[in-house]
């Protein structure tokens, strides 16, 4: 429904895709067609890295527990308040730890605002790295538009059942199709 900019009761692939070609053109200052990983660090973080970022600073803070605004080896293998001794909480002990020790740079056991820091700049740019290599269909170093759209063009044509060019109510499922007869 987002996606029918007409309004017409269908959706077309260019509607579909204008989003994803909107976000190309703002990424892509020099207007040359292609992003190259220069123009993948200036796009703003996703919804799932914020998220991700968000809760790793409320479970830094929870783990805290003298608030010091450092954490000790004992603070965060110690976990947060009120967990069980059940065998998940042995996995996330353990996961604790491989993270603690990820962070703690100096290995001195305490890591400070610094480390943490370091340690989220390094994860970031693996991540656009890691984002650059999704995206580089063909590995030249660029992302041309065609290789930007690639998924999201996958994906219209999955939803477009009966090969029409346009996705429709007829095109989807029954509970989708309701809510789009609902509108």
């Amino acid at each position: 429904m987002r996606y029918d900019a007409n309004k017409d009761q269908a959706v077309t692939l260019d509607e579909f895709l204008k989003r994803r070609v909107d976000s190309f053109s703002e990424l892509d200052k020099n207007s040359d067609g292609s992003l190259e990983a220069a123009d993948l660090d200036k796009a703003p973080a996703g919804f799932r890295q914020q998220r991700q970022d968000r809760r790793m600073e409320r479970m830094l803070a929870r783990l805290d527990t003298n608030t010091d605004g450092k954490l000790t080896k004992a603070e965060f293998d110690a976990g947060p308040a009120g967990q069980t001794n059940s065998r998940r909480s042995t996995r996330g002990a353990a996961r604790r730890s491989l993270m603690f020790s990820f962070y703690d740079r100096n290995g001195d056991g305490v890591i400070e605002k610094a480390e943490f820091e370091a340690g989220r700049g390094e994860e970031a740019e693996f991540s656009k790295r890691r984002r650059m290599h999704a995206l580089d269909r063909d590995g030249d170093g660029k992302v041309t538009l065609e290789e930007y759209t690639a998924d999201a063009r996958f994906r219209f044509m999955r939803l477009d059942l009966d090969r029409d060019g346009r996705i429709t109510a007829a095109d989807l499922p029954p509970p989708e199709r309701q809510r789009w007869a609902q509108r």
